[in-house]
């Protein structure tokens, strides 16, 4: 949108928006708070503060990672309700027996397999689904049980998850044009953290 042949200023939204919420209930959806720039953050968090303190009613629903709850709940002071979501160890269970039931290779799994992976993925991968998703795709793909229980090993002990994403990078380009663009970024921050994650575990 242009308003005089420039962009709109943050300004000039928080006034439209404090026009519009001071005669409508209204509810602000914003997505991927973490991953705007800290200072963009800071600047949005005081403006979301002065549309609240003009029009009460409005409800804002932010969605990010944990890290970002406290600056959250600093600038919003007395107005915020934290709710952590994220998959169950249960979910991630039943997915998992899910995907072993639609195996095209029945006969290169078993009995002692089939635990093993309902019982060392869920607890090695529980904070990403993604990972969980990656993982099983990656073992399923395996033609025999051996190979299979390898894989296991190997991505339960973090030792092939870089294979895991090259392949996955690999399928998300073979779609058209620019649609793989987000996916590949997603994938390879999801990457970034899960490495760091892995990094700061094993520091003493």
């Amino acid at each position: 949108m242009v308003i005089g042949g420039r962009g709109p200023r943050l300004l000039d939204i928080v006034r439209m928006l404090q026009i519009i919420t001071s005669s409508l209930r209204t509810f602000i959806c914003i997505d991927a708070w973490d991953e705007c720039a800290a200072t963009h953050r800071i600047k949005l968090l005081i403006s979301l503060k002065q549309i609240l303190e003009t029009s009460p009613s409005t409800r804002i629903f932010i969605i990010g990672r944990p890290h970002i709850r406290a600056e959250i709940e600093k600038r919003l002071a007395g107005r915020v309700i934290s709710v952590l979501v994220g998959p169950s160890n249960d979910d991630i269970i039943e997915y998992l027996r899910l995907r072993l039931d639609e195996d095209e290779t029945p006969d290169a799994m078993d009995e002692s397999l089939e635990a093993d992976i309902l019982e060392k993925i869920p607890r090695n991968m529980s904070e990403m689904f993604l990972l969980v998703s990656l993982n099983i795709d990656a073992i399923l793909h395996e033609p025999t049980i051996s190979r299979r229980r390898e894989k296991l090993s190997k991505m339960t002990d973090g030792l092939e998850l870089g294979d895991v994403y090259g392949a996955t990078i690999e399928r998300i380009k073979a779609q058209d044009g620019g649609k793989s663009r987000p996916e590949i970024a997603a994938l390879m921050w999801i990457s970034h953290a899960d490495r760091h994650k892995r990094m700061s575990s094993a520091t003493p």
